[in-house]
């Protein structure tokens, strides 16, 4: 199993176009318990993903990815990628959002983004947040959440329009950047990321059907009350002499 849902869902929604993606999920979360989950840099130099045993959010026997950069050449940024459960059409998921836990292990503050491409190949166009999320050097962990709307992302190259790339999304990424783009910055650092989350827009409350019925009830009578005045003549004046 390649994640975990809070739903209690395992499988994926499949859909064919140049290539072939599962959609995201509303509410499946990597955990990291037992592997890397698909995520990956790309090298297999220092920023190679690693499956930390211990230490993650919840303490003791929490695992969580991690990884390293020297901030030299292809091993020198902080920048992961996924293109299995975080593929695919973001749209019809209803996935608006990606919730994550965050550690800084080095000693310079961090500028966390998300990067959704149209291809895989290196350079392709893509979108990424506006907005980066500010990780302190402090060795802790926070809680960062990320929007995937017109007002939170940014293109980056000849992207397509946000909408048509949210229904094909061919690559996942989180990456540190000072400044909008899908690579990454240059850095000598280390950082965790744990409890990778889809989330979705709040539903509108739909009431209770009691309460339903007294508002029909309501309206109905109202309706009935607005009629007869309507409909009621007006008294004759008195004729005085």
């Amino acid at each position: 199993m390649r994640f975990t849902s809070h739903l209690g869902l395992n499988a994926g929604v499949f859909f064919f176009s140049a290539c072939l993606y599962a959609n995201p999920i509303v509410g499946q979360i990597d955990t990291f318990s037992s592997s890397m989950l698909g995520w990956d840099t790309g090298t297999r130099g220092p920023t190679q993903p690693a499956l930390i045993s211990s230490g993650g959010p919840a303490g003791a026997g929490d695992s969580f990815l991690q990884l390293t950069s020297d901030g030299s050449g292809s091993d020198g940024r902080l920048t992961v990628f996924n293109r299995d459960q975080w593929t695919g059409n973001f749209l019809t998921s209803a996935v608006t959002g990606i919730e994550m836990d965050l550690k800084d292990f080095g000693s310079t503050p961090l500028s966390i983004r998300v990067g959704l491409k149209s291809a895989t190949a290196q350079g392709s166009p893509g979108y990424t947040s506006a907005t980066a999320f500010n990780l302190p050097a402090d060795g802790q962990w926070h809680h960062a959440v990320f929007s995937l709307d017109q007002a939170d992302l940014t293109a980056v190259g000849s992207a397509p329009a946000l909408t048509s790339l949210l229904a094909n999304v061919a690559e996942f990424r989180i990456l540190n950047a000072a400044n909008p783009r899908l690579t990454g910055d240059a850095v000598v650092g280390q950082l965790g990321i744990d409890n990778i989350r889809a989330d979705a827009a709040t539903p509108t409350p739909v009431p209770e059907p009691s309460v339903k019925m007294a508002l029909a009830l309501g309206t109905g009578l109202l309706l009935c009350f607005s009629k007869v005045r309507s409909t009621r003549r007006p008294a004759k004046p008195r004729m005085s002499i």
